[in-house]
């Protein structure tokens, strides 16, 4: 009894589909944080869930 390779490679797509998003997230922080000129207090970011490339919901 294994995981298929399907599950797998849903499961490494929606993996690296987070940690892009949450990528930008820091990337949008810190530009807001320079553009504010207060790099000790970024700004938040509002949390959004896209589909990855192929479709699958991440959330």
């Amino acid at each position: 009894m294994g995981v298929s390779q399907s599950h797998i490679d849903t499961v490494v797509e929606i993996a690296r589909h987070l940690r892009n998003e949450a990528g930008e997230i820091m990337d949008y922080n810190f530009d807001q944080a320079v553009k504010n000129q207060e790099t000790d207090k970024p700004k938040s970011a509002e949390a959004c869930c896209t589909t990855t490339a192929s479709g699958q919901a991440c959330c």
